[in-house]
């Protein structure tokens, strides 16, 4: 007596795994997190006022503030810009900020971004 199909296909879906896939490209569900070494090495400071100046939570001055340089700020920025995921490049617009930022602001919003998306510091 031969087996019927739907017979077969029940017993071969018993016998095979069912693993949960994930699309290509696709995050893990729990990222990974920095280790404690790496949380002690970190620059709360600059990272903290990096993230407020790459999600736009930080009120810039409308006019460029003393220690300001508007063309090597446009150069920087546009090369991060440019490392960014597309995703995130698709949201931000880095060298909009280049008039406004001082040194210190330009090298805090590099400092986060290298971490937050492994990026290499520009050289």
């Amino acid at each position: 007596m031969a087996l019927r199909p739907y017979l077969l296909l029940a017993l071969l879906s018993l016998l095979v795994p069912t693993i949960p896939a994930q699309a290509s490209g696709s995050y893990p569900p729990n990222p990974p997190r920095l280790g404690g070494a790496a949380l002690a090495k970190l620059d709360a400071r600059a990272y903290t006022l990096g993230k407020a100046l790459f999600t736009d939570r930080l009120t810039l001055p409308s006019e460029p503030p003393p220690g300001c340089d508007p063309a090597a700020n446009l150069e920087i920025l546009r090369v991060i810009q440019a490392r960014l995921p597309e995703r995130v490049a698709a949201e931000v617009d880095l060298p909009a900020l280049a008039a406004r930022l001082d040194s210190e602001q330009v090298h805090a919003l590099v400092y986060y971004v290298g971490i937050r998306f492994r990026i290499a510091p520009t050289s």
